[in-house]
Order: C-alpha cells, then sequence, then structure tokens
C-alpha cells in the first residue's frame, strides 16, 4: 500500500506541473498542423533529418539539476521532482516530429517524460516512468507537439530521489507537404531529404515511391533512397492518414481507382517540378540539396506497381519521368489475389494445377481453367472458407489466403468468380458477404490492371527507361515461368515500343551492395529476355542474401547513375 500511495504521489506532481508554474509551458498559441503548414516562414530548408541537443543545452531547470561538461545531472529531492526542459525549433513549419530519443550515462530509479501538446490538453503529456535511455516512437499525430511558432518541447522530470544524467537527446523529424488534386483536395506528401547529394556538387536525383493500396497498411511507405543521395518522394492515397506526423490527404479512397491515379498524378507533378505544393513551393524550393528534376523516376514495389504503371500510361504526358522501377509487379487480375502460384506457410510451392506454360500465356491474358472451381471449408484450417480445385491425381488445391480485401470483401478474378457462380458451389446458402460477386469484380479490376496499358506508355512517354527487378523465388508470385514479370517484359518491350527494358541490375551494383547476392549471379544486357521462360528463375538474383531493401538500393542506383551519365548502353562495364 505504501508503494501504491508513493506512485500516487508523485503522479499528482508530475500532473501538477502541466498546469503550474513548476515547468513553463510554452505559451505561443496552440495551433493544429494544417494551419501553421501555411502561414509561417520557412527558417530552413532541410528536409528529413535527426537533431541532436547535448544534456547541457537546456530551455529552462528547476533546482536541483547542474551541468557536467555536455551534460546535465538532475536529482529529484525524497519527496519531490527536478526537472529540465528542452527546446527545438524546427527546421520548417513543414516539419513534424516523428520520434524522440533519450540518451542516460547514469541514473538510479525512475523518471518521466512530457511532450509539450499544442492542441489536444495545451499542456505536458506525460510519458514513463523509465529506468534508463528510452525511445518515444511512434507519436501519434506529431503535428500537435509543435508551437505556432515551429517550436516542440520536451521535458525531463527526476522524482522522489531519482538522480539520473542526460547526455543527449535526438529528435528525428520528416517533412510533409500538401498538393492540390482537382476534384479532390488535398494530397498529403512526405519528403525525404539526404544529407549529401549522389552527384557532389551537382545534385540529387528524386525517386517518387508508390505506396500500397490494399494491404493493412498505416500511413506514408517508409522506403527511402537517400542513403544513395537521392531525395524520395511518397503521398497518402486520398482519404488516408499517416499516424506518425498527422497528415492526411482529402477524399475518399477507391483503392487504386481513377481517383488514386489522379492524386498520384499530381503527387508526381509536384516530384518532378512541374507544379507546386499548395504554399507554392516546389519541391526544389523544400530541400537544401540542389534537385535534379531530369532525373527524376518512379519505383514501386509489389502491387502498387500497377497503379504506378497505370498513372504513367493514363497520365504520362502531365509529368517527365527519366526512369521506372518494378520490383515483383502484379500485371493481372488473377496475379493478385496469386492463383497461379504462392507459397505455402512452410515455404513450399503451390502453382495452379491447370495453368500451362506456354500455352496458357499471352502478353494480355493468362487463359486459365477454373471450370472445376469449388469451394472448401474445414473449421481450422480454412475457417472462413476458400476457393479450390481438384488436382489430376484428386487431391484437393486450395487457393491462397493474401489477395485484395476492400472494405472487408475478398476480391478473387474475374475467371475464378465467374466459374464460382457458374458451379453454384454456395448452393441454397446465400453467396458469403466477405466475397466479391462476379458483378462486382468485373466492375472492380478492369481499372486495376496493367495487361492492356502499355501502349499508351509507348505514346505518353516514349523515352521512358524501365528495369524489372525480381528474386529468383518472388516475395509472393510463384509460377515458375513468372507471368507477372513476363507481361511486363512484353508490356515495355513491345506493348509501348520502349527502347531501353532491362531484367534485373547489373552484376556490378549487386556486387556493390550485396556481395553474397552476386555469387552466382548472371546479369544480362538490356533487351534481352530468357528463349524459355521456364528459366526465368535463373535470371532472378538470390533473395535470400539481398532483401528487398537491398535490392531496390542497387537497382535505383544503377537507374540514376545512367540517366545522369547518359549512359543507356545495353550493358556496363562497372560501376558508373
Amino acid at each position: 500500500m505504501k508503494y501504491f500511495f508513493a506512485i500516487a504521489v508523485v503522479m499528482l506532481s508530475i500532473l501538477a506541473m502541466g498546469c503550474s508554474s513548476g515547468i513553463p509551458v510554452p505559451t505561443t498559441t496552440p495551433r493544429a498542423l494544417p494551419e501553421y503548414v501555411s502561414g509561417l516562414p520557412h527558417e530552413s530548408r532541410q528536409a528529413s533529418w535527426q537533431y541532436e541537443l547535448d544534456g547541457a543545452t537546456v530551455y529552462a531547470a528547476s533546482a536541483g539539476t547542474t551541468v557536467s561538461g555536455n551534460e546535465l545531472e538532475i536529482t529529484a529531492p525524497p519527496d519531490g521532482v527536478a526537472w529540465a526542459v528542452y527546446e527545438l525549433g524546427l527546421p520548417s513549419p513543414l516539419s513534424v516530429p516523428v520520434s524522440l530519443n533519450l540518451e542516460l550515462s547514469s541514473g538510479s530509479g525512475d523518471y518521466w517524460v512530457g511532450l509539450s501538446d499544442y492542441r489536444d490538453s495545451e499542456a505536458w503529456e506525460w510519458h514513463g516512468p523509465y529506468g534508463g535511455s528510452t525511445a518515444i516512437a511512434p507519436w501519434a499525430d506529431g503535428g500537435k507537439y509543435v508551437s505556432g511558432a515551429g517550436n516542440t518541447y520536451w521535458a525531463v522530470a527526476a522524482v522522489a530521489g531519482t538522480s539520473i544524467t542526460v547526455s543527449a537527446s535526438r529528435m528525428n523529424q520528416v517533412m510533409v507537404t500538401y498538393v492540390n488534386s482537382p476534384g479532390i483536395g488535398e494530397i498529403a506528401l512526405r519528403i525525404d531529404e539526404p544529407e549529401q547529394e549522389r552527384f557532389s556538387g551537382v545534385g540529387a536525383p528524386v525517386c517518387f515511391v508508390a505506396n500500397g493500396w490494399f494491404i493493412p497498411q498505416s500511413g506514408f511507405d517508409q522506403t527511402t533512397f537517400t542513403d544513395l543521395g537521392v531525395i524520395t518522394v511518397s503521398c497518402l492515397w486520398p482519404g488516408l492518414g499517416d499516424p506518425g506526423t498527422g497528415a492526411r490527404s482529402d477524399g475518399v479512397d477507391d483503392y487504386g481507382g481513377p481517383d488514386a491515379l489522379a492524386a498520384m498524378r499530381d503527387a508526381l507533378r509536384f516530384a518532378c517540378g512541374e507544379t507546386s505544393d499548395v504554399n507554392g513551393n516546389y519541391l526544389a524550393d523544400l530541400v537544401s540539396v540542389t534537385t535534379l528534376y531530369d532525373n527524376a523516376g518512379l519505383y514501386a514495389f509489389s502491387h502498387p506497381g500497377v497503379v504506378a504503371t497505370n498513372v504513367i500510361a493514363h497520365h504520362g504526358t502531365e509529368f517527365e519521368l527519366a526512369w521506372f522501377i518494378g520490383r515483383e509487379n502484379p500485371t493481372s487480375d488473377e496475379q493478385y489475389p496469386l492463383e497461379i502460384g504462392y507459397w505455402n506457410d512452410d515455404g513450399s510451392l503451390n502453382t495452379h494445377p491447370y495453368y500451362r506454360y506456354p500455352e496458357d500465356y499471352s502478353p494480355t491474358q493468362l487463359d486459365v481453367d477454373y471450370s472445376a472451381a469449388g469451394w472448401v471449408v474445414d473449421p481450422v484450417e480454412y475457417p472462413e472458407g476458400r476457393p479450390c480445385l481438384t488436382r489430376p491425381d484428386s487431391t484437393l488445391h486450395v487457393f491462397g489466403y493474401k489477395g485484395p480485401k476492400i472494405n472487408g470483401v475478398r476480391y478473387f478474378s474475374r475467371g475464378l468468380t465467374q466459374a464460382l457462380e457458374a458451379n453454384n458451389v454456395f448452393g441454397a446458402d446465400p453467396w458469403p458477404e466477405d466475397v466479391a460477386t462476379y458483378a462486382e469484380v468485373a466492375a472492380f479490376w478492369p481499372e486495376r490492371v496493367a495487361v492492356n496499358n502499355y501502349p499508351a506508355i509507348g505514346t505518353n512517354h516514349p523515352d521512358l527507361k524501365v528495369m524489372l527487378v525480381f528474386a529468383a523465388d518472388d516475395h509472393v508470385q510463384a509460377a515458375l515461368d513468372k507471368p507477372h514479370v513476363h507481361q511486363a517484359w512484353d508490356g515495355f518491350s513491345t506493348g509501348a515500343g520502349l527502347t531501353w527494358v532491362r531484367l534485373n541490375p547489373d552484376k556490378s551494383y549487386l556486387e556493390l551492395f550485396s556481395p553474397t547476392a552476386a555469387l552466382p549471379y548472371t546479369e544480362h544486357d538490356a533487351n534481352t529476355q530468357p528463349g524459355d521462360w521456364l528459366t526465368i528463375r535463373q535470371w532472378g538474383y538470390d533473395g535470400t542474401k539481398a532483401n528487398g531493401t537491398v535490392a531496390g538500393k542497387v537497382a535505383v542506383a544503377e537507374m540514376v547513375d545512367r540517366a545522369y551519365s547518359g549512359n543507356w548502353d545495353p550493358d556496363v562495364p562497372g560501376v558508373l
């Protein structure tokens, strides 16, 4: 009981600090993110960064604190509190704090960390107790911790005899801005700026990263290429928010539909220097490095690649991209729910029993036999129910569980869904509410596949250079002939008629980032393809040695170097 009473007293003391003169609560008028974004001048142009304050650099401190070199010793009396407040002016009104790391060199007992909440409570928001160095991340909404003057504050409070030594505080921040998208509203963008330009004294290329749209996902895509010296930009789809920054796009999420394409179009226009943000600032105005708009490209991993491909096809005349990198992107509706093949949870292969290459393959269609489609329910393995087929050996092929789920409804391909209806697999039972009907998938899929849109890319973006990146074993697709890569290859090289399309990066770049993944690895010149696509696995890199992050960096590095040097030869002798 004495312990609980002591904790209660400490909590009351801490809470009192937020509404008394104990710790000075910053008095700047609180403002929410959308207000101060549009109203304040820029003090600096650094876009995304980590700022470090040593422990001795305090804004205010109570009795019981002592500066020792670059550190601050905080010692609380047995029945009281000692505290220090730190202040950081954000580099621009678009910057938002997303995490705080507090480093202690010594400590005994508990302490608390307070964040200055300028929007909800207009008081200190307390976190703890902590017993050593700690990190508070991600913050639910970084924008609310910023004052109208563009400053953020945090307090460190030692309680009830605790003695701690603060050596450093590290604040991580990102830049968020908005662009107008006619008919939708404002679209939120995240900008990550490199510390150094890739091409020293010349500038930094720009890479726009396409965001996921049907998997459970929260916020901006976290992929960045800043360590390559490349500015990275991403956006939020209409109607979606980012919990780390509090940013949110206007509109309603249409899951990769026309509004998503329009939003991405306008975000790309900003990234390519064609238009400004809502404040009249261009990308080059917001970053401290020189922006190389003529070396701007688009990177898409997995299903975002379809939206990325389609936005170039439908809106490619409104922005100028030098290059596109598609890594393991689906191209047709059968591939989204992995109906042609998928990996079991134990890593074993599970392919469609009636898909045959080359008989069932074409550049615009996979002619898959679903005529015997059925439905299986197992209370243990498939309680939700799954589509299935009977294999020639009379065993059951059950389709996988990964695939689009839109507003709680599972979307299978048009071919499979039509067969389920034709075979009346549910009998007298009603069609499941969590499975899209044929009418629904027939309306949904045409706008969300890429196979018919490649000719428009040739018309709208004839100088686009393309790299298709894939491991020997894809992250989700498992068909042996990789029809998703094959259709993209056929689409870009033949359908669009582009002059430079490469299957996987140059070996010299792979060796630079992952020497083990380059052994064994056979590079192939641009504009070449396998004589037999059943051997395509031999063209992939070892995904167990080079993860997706590494593979993306390898590809981006080669493409930005080629664009900078103007070297689009089929092969390069080494890293440019």
